[in-house]
C-alpha cells in the first residue's frame, strides 16, 4: 500500500497529525466541555438567581400593597361601605388579585372587592377565619400556605395584615387572595425555555407550590418527592445554589437541578435537562470533530504536496541510478549524470553520487582496456608468443591480480618454454624430418635451450655415426674383396670336387662291374 518514501513518509506524518490532533482535541474537548458545563451551570444559576429576585420583588409588591391598603384603611373615611367597596375594586384589579376582603373586628361584616357584603347573618363568621386570625395574632402581614378555593376550584395564597386606626387600635384585617396560576405565570416566565423550567417546592412536605404546568400545582409527584428526599438528607444543598445534582422528571428523563432557600420551607429550583449539557458538549464535539478532520484533511493535503515536492529529486536519483546500474551490468552503454541543483542534502547526494558515477565509469573504461589487452594477449599467447604482456592498468583490485598473476605466469612459461612457441615447434617439425641443421636462435627458455642441445647433440651424434659409417663402408668394401677372393676359391674347391666325384663315380662303376 505504501511502496513509495513519500507515502510512507506522509502516512507517518498524517498519523502523527491524527495523534496530536485527537490529544490536543481531546484536551480541549474536556476543556470546553468543562467551561460549558461551568458556562450551562452557571446560566442556571444566573437564571435561577434572577427568577427569585422576580418572585421576591413581585412577592414584595403584592405584600406591600396589602400592607398599604391596611395603612390606608385605618383611616376613618375610607370605612364607609361604597367607598371601601370601590377601593377594594380599584386595588385588586390594579394589583391582579382575584379578590381583596376586609373583615372588621367590631362589625364581624366582611366586605369584598366583588361587591359582596358577608356577615354573621349572611352564615360567615369572618372572626373566625384562618387568615383573620392569623393575621390579628401575629400583629403583621402573613402569608398563609397555599390552597385550593373551595367556591372557584382555583389555587391560591392569601396576603392578610391587620388593620389599625390612628390610635393604634386593632380594628379588622385586609386580605387579597391571589392565583398562583398568575402567580407562576407572572414570575416563573424568566425561567422557562425549551429545555429548563424554574419551580417552586415545599420541600418538607413534597408538594409543588408553582409551576409553569398548572395541573401540577399543589400536587405531589415522584419528581417533587425525590426533590424532598434529596433536600432533606443534604441541606447544604440550600446554602450553596451553584450545587447540582441529578433527579429524573416525570418523564424519566435525567435533569440537573439548582435550588435556593426560599422564606419558610420554600425551595426554589431550575430544572435543565441533562441532555442540554450533553448536547452542547456533543455539539462542541461534533464541532472539534469536523474542524479536526478538515484539519487533518488540509495537513494531508498540504504534506503529501510538500513531501512530493521536495522528495520528488529521489525519483531522480533512483532513475539515474537505475541508468548506472544497467551500465554497470552491462546493460546499457551510457550512465547518465543525476540533474539536481539544490543545496539540501537531496543536492550533496546527487553530487557524491554524479561524482562516483564519473569515478566509476572511468575505472570502468580502464578495466574494460585492461580486458581488451587480456583478450589481445590471449590471441598473441594462442598464436604461440609468449612474450605477449597485459601492460594497462585496471582500476579493479581483482583485474589488478588477474594481471599480475597472468604476467607472472607468462612470465614462468617465457623462461621455462620460450619467446615463441612457433619457433619451437618449426624445429621440431624440422627434427621430425632428421633436418638438425637449424637451431632456435637467441634461445631463452628451458624448452627453446633443450631443443637447441637436443639438435646438437642429435648433430654430434650423426657426425659421429658418419665417421663411423665411412670407417664401415672401408671395412665393407675390403670384406668385399675378401668374399670376393674366397668364393674364387671356392669355385678353384667346386670345380675340384666335381672331377673328384666323377673320378670316384667312375671307380664305383668300376668297383661294381668288378663285383659282377
Amino acid at each position: 500500500m505504501f511502496k513509495t518514501i513519500s507515502s510512507k513518509i506522509t502516512a507517518i506524518v498524517c498519523l502523527l497529525i491524527v495523534i496530536i490532533l485527537s490529544v490536543v482535541n481531546f484536551v480541549s474537548y474536556q476543556a470546553s466541555k468543562d467551561l460549558s458545563f461551568s458556562s450551562l451551570q452557571e446560566m442556571q444559576t444566573k437564571t435561577l438567581f434572577d427568577v427569585e429576585k422576580t418572585y421576591e420583588l413581585y412577592s414584595d409588591s403584592k405584600k406591600q400593597a396589602i400592607k398599604e391598603l391596611a395603612v390606608e384603611l385605618g383611616k376613618s373615611d375610607l370605612r364607609k361601605d361604597e367607598s371601601l367597596i370601590n377601593t377594594l375594586k380599584l386595588m385588586a384589579k390594579s394589583l391582579n388579585f382575584d379578590l381583596l376582603y376586609v373583615g372588621f373586628e367590631d362589625t364581624g361584616l366582611n366586605y369584598r372587592s366583588n361587591g359582596v357584603i358577608n356577615g354573621i347573618a349572611q352564615g360567615y363568621d369572618t372572626k373566625n377565619r384562618g387568615w383573620y386570625k392569623e393575621a390579628k395574632a401575629s400583629k403583621q402581614l402573613i402569608t398563609t400556605k397555599p390552597y385550593r378555593s373551595a367556591t372557584s376550584g382555583k389555587t391560591a395564597i392569601t396576603f392578610a395584615a391587620p388593620i389599625y386606626n390612628d390610635s393604634g387600635v386593632f380594628i379588622g384585617v385586609v386580605a387579597g387572595d391571589y392565583d398562583l396560576q398568575r402567580y407562576a405565570q407572572d414570575v416563573l416566565i424568566l425561567g422557562k425555555s425549551s429545555n429548563s423550567y424554574v419551580s417552586v417546592y415545599d420541600y418538607k412536605d413534597s408538594t409543588v407550590f408553582l409551576h409553569h404546568e398548572n395541573d401540577k400545582i399543589l400536587q405531589k409527584n415522584p419528581q417533587s418527592e425525590m426533590l424532598s428526599s434529596i433536600i432533606s438528607k443534604n441541606t447544604n444543598i440550600l446554602n450553596n445554589p451553584t450545587f447540582g445534582f441529578e433527579i429524573l422528571n416525570t418523564k424519566n428523563e435525567m435533569q440537573v437541578v439548582v435550588c435556593s432557600l426560599l422564606e419558610k420551607d420554600y425551595v426554589m429550583c431550575n430544572m435543565t435537562d441533562k441532555s442540554t449539557y450533553e448536547k452542547a458538549s456533543n455539539e462542541l464535539l461534533k464541532s472539534q470533530l469536523i474542524n479536526g478532520i478538515i484539519a487533518i484533511i488540509i495537513a494531508i493535503v498540504i504534506i503529501r504536496l510538500v513531501v512530493v515536492r521536495f522528495l520528488n529529486p529521489i525519483a531522480t536519483i533512483l532513475n539515474a541510478l537505475k541508468d548506472f546500474f544497467a551500465f554497470i551490468n552491462h546493460e546499457s552503454k551510457t550512465a547518465k549524470l543525476i540533474n539536481i541543483n539544490s543545496n539540501d542534502e537531496f543536492g550533496a547526494m546527487a553530487k557524491a553520487i554524479n561524482e562516483n558515477i564519473e569515478k566509476t565509469k572511468q575505472n570502468l573504461e580502464k578495466d574494460t582496456f585492461a580486458v581488451e589487452q587480456s583478450v589481445i594477449a590471449a590471441h598473441e599467447i594462442e598464436n604461440g608468443n609468449l612474450k605477449a604482456r597485459i601492460e594497462a592498468n585496471p582500476s579493479n583490485p581483482q583485474l589488478i591480480e588477474l594481471q599480475n598473476v597472468l604476467n607472472n605466469m607468462l612470465d614462468i612459461l617465457e623462461n621455462i618454454v620460450g619467446r615463441d612457441t612457433n619457433d619451437i615447434e618449426k624445429i621440431f617439425d624440422e627434427y621430425s624430418q632428421n633436418d638438425f641443421r637449424n637451431k632456435i636462435a637467441n634461445a631463452k627458455g628451458r624448452v627453446e635451450i633443450a631443443a637447441n642441445m637436443l639438435g646438437e647433440q642429435i648433430r654430434n651424434m650423426l657426425s659421429a655415426n658418419l665417421a663411423t659409417a665411412s670407417q664401415l663402408q672401408s671395412k665393407a668394401t675390403q670384406l668385399k674383396q675378401n668374399v670376393n677372393q674366397i668364393s674364387e676359391g671356392a669355385k678353384e674347391q667346386s670345380n675340384s670336387l666335381g672331377e673328384s666325384a666323377a673320378a670316384v663315380e667312375e671307380m664305383s662303376a668300376s668297383m661294381y662291374a668288378i663285383n659282377q
